[in-house]
């Protein structure tokens, strides 16, 4: 999935806040250390599982809004469960760049 805008309102941005996540701990997951994604329940529902630059790993709900652009619903850090299934993509992804 090719995301190049995360577009973002005072809605989305005050909820993830609620969860202690930042807008640019969300853009740095997207554009620098490449997301895992995963459909969610629903035509253009993702869900994304990723590792900011500071090491947190998050979990995002995303609305594909097509076109390169994203709305992110909410943001999270991983429970164990996605932290494993992360760990388990990433090291497939590492085997298959090495």
């Amino acid at each position: 999935m090719n995301i190049e805008e995360l577009i973002w309102t005072p809605e989305n941005e005050e909820h993830i806040a609620e969860h202690q996540v930042t807008p640019a701990e969300i853009e740095e997951l997207f554009f620098e250390e490449g997301p895992y994604f995963r459909r969610g329940p629903g035509e253009n529902l993702y869900h994304i599982y990723g590792c900011s630059g500071a090491g947190r790993f998050l979990f995002v709900v995303m609305i594909h809004l097509g076109r390169g652009k994203g709305y992110v619903v909410t943001a999270r850090d991983m429970d164990k469960q996605e932290r494993r299934l992360y760990g388990k993509r990433a090291k497939r992804s590492s085997r298959k760049e090495g």
